[in-house]
């Protein structure tokens, strides 16, 4: 059974990323070709911003993970749930850290721009959407984490991995009917909550 979870688990990884890898050439080049160079280029700054909100997490989920191998492979439910409850709050902690982070660095960004065309109010909405899909992603991770040290990370892999493919198809649909990166943003929030 372990063998039979561990290859799922490969393929669940494997497979999808690389699906998510060719999207994301085609969303590229897309997004490069079919919105305004400036909108695509503040896009690509937003991703390489919340690199550095995420440090926030620092090994939590390495950490977690951890501490919950031995109460699982001694089936002491309990223990389970105490780690589970309190890398939860802490997981709430880093969603409302990156958010806070990312309010704040929405009205630092302006200046990043070189003759920014953009009016702080679009600067300030578009992050905010870009942050808020991250850290809506933290909420729910203290159950991923569980999942993984059950070895049935394969599950979490199926759904996360499938709803990214089906948000990269309809980012690249929205782009190509027309629609703006505000439309592209939203599409990130409800998948990551759905």
């Amino acid at each position: 059974m372990r063998t039979k979870r561990t290859m799922l688990t490969f393929v669940t990884d494997v497979v999808p990323q690389i699906i998510i890898m060719i999207l994301g050439m085609f969303k590229s080049r897309i997004f490069l070709n079919n919105l305004n160079i400036d909108v695509y280029g503040l896009y690509q700054l937003y991703s390489q911003l919340i690199g550095y909100l995420t440090l926030f997490e620092s090994g939590m989920t390495g950490a977690v993970l951890y501490r919950l191998f031995k109460p699982l492979a001694e089936n002491i439910l309990e223990k389970i749930s105490s780690i589970i409850a309190a890398s939860k709050r802490v997981f709430y902690y880093i969603a409302y850290i990156v958010w806070g982070g990312g309010l704040a660095l929405a009205f630092v960004i302006p200046y990043l721009i070189n003759n920014n065309p953009f009016k702080l109010s679009y600067i300030v909405y578009t992050f905010i959407l870009y942050v808020s899909t991250n850290a809506i992603f933290y909420l729910s991770a203290s159950y991923r984490i569980l999942m993984d040290a059950q070895q049935k990370k394969y599950i979490n892999n199926i759904v996360v991995q499938s709803f990214a493919i089906v948000k990269s198809c309809i980012e690249i649909a929205l782009v190509l009917m027309g629609f703006g990166i505000i439309s592209v943003l939203w599409v990130g929030i409800v998948t990551t909550i759905i």
